[in-house]
Order: C-alpha cells, then sequence, then structure tokens
C-alpha cells in the first residue's frame, strides 16, 4: 500500500510540473505556439523552428499570426492540410496558439 502512494504521489508531482511548465510557456506568444506544436505531437520541430511575428497578417485577422518556415510544417490531425500559421489568441495574461486552416 505505502509503494501505491508513492508512485501516486511522484505522478501528482509530474503532471503538476508539466501544468506548470506550460503555464509558463503560454506567457510569450512564441513560446505559445511552440506549446502548440509540441501538443500536436511534434516537440523536435517545436524545439527546432523559429515562429515569426507578420504584422500585415494582424489587420485580415484580427490576431497576432506566427508562422513557422516551410521546412518545419508537418501535417493536421486529419491530413487535410499542413500546419505553417497559427492564430496567438490573448486570454488574461496567457496565450493560446491556434491553427490556420487555409481556405480551398
Amino acid at each position: 500500500m505505502k509503494k501505491f502512494f508513492k508512485s501516486l504521489k511522484i505522478l501528482v508531482i509530474f503532471l503538476c510540473t508539466f501544468i506548470i511548465l506550460a503555464a509558463m510557456l503560454s506567457l510569450s506568444p512564441k513560446e505559445s505556439v511552440r506549446l502548440r506544436i509540441a501538443m500536436d505531437g511534434h516537440p523536435l520541430i517545436a524545439i527546432k523552428c523559429n515562429p515569426k511575428y507578420f504584422s500585415k497578417s494582424k489587420k485580415y485577422f484580427k490576431e497576432p499570426v506566427y508562422s513557422i518556415e516551410s521546412e518545419y510544417g508537418y501535417a493536421a490531425s486529419d491530413r487535410s492540410y499542413e500546419v505553417y500559421n497559427f492564430k496567438v489568441q490573448k486570454r488574461f495574461v496567457f496565450n493560446y496558439a491556434k491553427h490556420i486552416v487555409p481556405s480551398v
């Protein structure tokens, strides 16, 4: 029984650390894009890419737009398009990145 509680304690500590780390990464728009890429299942791309801000796109989308280079693009979860561009929405102090789905 002690072994179970010790394992449970380690799991809770790991999950709390992960949640705190994710919250800290979402304070910066660039890091929120990287966090989104990692959450989509591409942690190596998240580390290697350098998201760039496009100021001209803010007029069209009404939110900051960040883009990654085409060599780091990856297929969306449904494989219907390649992901290169992200809209970053700000909620309170945290940023949340969303894919921009290209129009056909």
